[in-house]
């Protein structure tokens, strides 16, 4: 039976079914930081402040580590299309040693989590509570960067529903670890249950790698063959990855760190609104996982229109969704800002908020699924071009002009985003267009 679906209806089902288990789990983990929001909100501003401080270093160093190990994923989908299947495990096994000394070497420049915080203008206050938070992170940091890489192999492989039975059972223990440690701790308390849970997901997920027969088949035991070639098409393919998602992500920081300044009240309204986007995001970026699979698996099978279909089907799905969610956005915006905050003022503000991140939904999840896409046909350095001109050209000047010279506060942070985000939107979709048209070679 062939790997890749002949129609389009086939191709859509099949790009459905794979990115259903994926948006779960995505959504699975931001329930994580969802929960610590939810629960700190309630605890006091202070604490919620704390660990909203410390999520702009967080979310570069994962989005930038997850950027640069798109590229097993990739590679695990080419070399599966082309029936390479021995190679899939050597990709896993070169991948996990690079995540290993990848997430000794970023901890180590984490810690102390004040200094860095400090270097980033915030009040010696907030570094205080704010960098405790941050190296309670560090503590499960290279647990999380082992899991990315053996989640990806299973979502590559067609076992995503591990990944997913993972995170179910790691958020039930979060909860009860929550309970117990935020009510002591704060949000120092919050980030150390999540690396507990971290390293419990990982062992379980590489238990499961280890012990199944059908993946140990897939070269996991065998001597390593191409290990220079794959190391280096590893890198090629990750490093531009890594920087295209540190120039969004890193963008996305430096609205945190805008709002920072702004006061304790303006950053809890912030992280109230992103924590919405990003678990919208990180639904649509099981689309984008996906998409980036079945476009990798089609290249590796040198079938282009096959590889193109993917690619805008994968961009129609997550347009539908995207307008569902948005449009939830705005009308449950006050309700919504309820469930975060008991605090009038604070609800006032995130309703607000909440309204104008809806805009944001579209042009992030297009972007998001855009280039998941370019990935799966291996070009990714134009749109690291375009990202750095979307997010650092049009986004961070537009949304400090509008936030401090226009004196719009917030709302000029989250109407940068929706500027930059379309931006990006329109230069990927022209780049697939391109791309998907040429000879495969």
């Amino acid at each position: 039976m062939s790997l890749i679906p002949e129609t389009t209806w086939a191709r859509a089902g099949a790009i459905f079914r794979l990115a259903v288990p994926v948006m779960l789990t995505r959504l699975g983990i931001l329930m994580f930081a969802t929960i610590d929001t939810l629960m700190l909100g309630r605890l006091s501003a202070q604490e919620l402040a704390y660990f909203a401080i410390s999520v702009p270093p967080q979310v570069t160093v994962i989005t930038v580590s997850y950027g640069l190990f798109s590229s097993t994923l990739v590679l695990i989908a080419q070399a599966r299309g082309a029936g390479r299947l021995e190679e899939i495990g050597h990709v896993f096994k070169i991948a996990s040693v690079m995540a290993l000394v990848l997430s000794i070497l970023v901890g180590w420049l984490l810690v102390p989590g004040e200094a860095v915080l400090l270097m980033l203008g915030q009040s010696p206050d907030i570094a205080q509570g704010g960098g405790r938070t941050l190296d309670a992170f560090v503590v499960g940091l290279p647990a999380l960067l082992l899991a990315a890489v053996a989640s990806t192999l299973l979502e590559a492989i067609g076992r995503p529903r591990v990944v997913l039975y993972c995170v179910i059972a790691g958020l039930l223990i979060k909860l009860g670890l929550n309970w117990w440690l935020i009510e002591e701790h704060g949000a120092v308390g919050a980030n150390l249950a999540t690396s507990i849970v971290r390293w419990l997901m990982y062992l379980a997920m590489l238990g499961y790698v280890l012990l199944t027969p059908e993946i140990a088949r897939l070269g996991l035991y065998t001597r390593i063959q191409r290990r220079k070639q794959i190391s280096i098409d590893l890198l090629r393919l990750g490093l531009p990855s890594a920087i295209s998602q540190g120039l969004e992500s890193s963008a996305f920081g430096a609205m945190a760190v805008f709002a920072g300044w702004l006061g304790a009240q303006s950053i809890a309204s912030y992280q109230i609104a992103l924590n919405l986007v990003a678990m919208a995001f990180m639904m649509a970026m099981g689309l984008s996982t996906a998409t980036s699979v079945h476009v990798g698996m089609a290249y590796g099978a040198k079938k282009r229109e096959a590889a193109a279909s993917a690619g805008w089907l994968g961009t129609c799905m997550v347009t539908a969704y995207t307008i569902v969610m948005g449009a939830g956005f705005i009308l449950f915006d006050r309700q919504i800002a309820q469930l975060y905050a008991a605090d009038p003022a604070l609800i006032a503000a995130a309703t607000v908020a909440i309204a104008i991140a809806a805009f944001i939904l579209l042009p992030d999840g297009i972007q998001g699924v855009l280039m998941g896409a370019l990935r799966g046909f291996g070009d990714v350095n134009w749109p690291s071009v375009m990202h750095l001109v979307s997010f650092w050209v049009v986004t961070v000047p537009l949304a400090y002009y509008l936030t401090f010279t226009r004196g719009w506060g917030i709302d000029g942070l989250l109407w940068g985003l929706v500027a930059g985000l379309t931006c990006a939107s329109f230069l990927l979709g022209g780049r697939f267009w391109a791309v998907s048209r040429r000879p495969l070679t």
